[in-house]
């Protein structure tokens, strides 16, 4: 809700004014660790689970806006950024139900 719609508004100022906005980055790389982790299910709830995918929109924002930065400097920032993409990458798979595989496709070629 709030949050996806935050991003929406940072991810417009981002493509105006990048330089202004460098400092999202480190909370855009910890938001999207909180949303893979394994038990982010349990505490975001059901209502922002979308066929086994914990909030793609937030999170295909998220990546959309780490598009505009070069990797984060911070080596532990850098770690867990690399860790979460392996994640995604790794344990989407296809499957029988159309809307699951689109919404954890969407993740993944963002």
């Amino acid at each position: 809700g709030v949050v996806t719609a935050t991003m929406s508004l940072l991810l417009g100022l981002v493509s105006y004014n990048p330089e202004l906005w460098t400092d999202a980055v480190n909370k855009c790389c910890r938001l999207l660790a909180k949303l893979n982790h394994p038990n982010a299910s349990k505490e975001y709830g059901p209502e922002y689970v979308y066929y086994k995918t914990i909030n793609p929109w937030l999170q295909v924002k998220v990546l959309r806006l780490l598009q505009y930065y070069p990797p984060p400097e911070r080596e532990e920032v850098y770690k867990r950024l690399c860790e979460v993409l392996q994640k995604i990458i790794t344990e989407t798979s296809m499957g029988k139900n159309v809307n699951t595989n689109n919404s954890a496709h969407a993740v993944v070629f963002e």
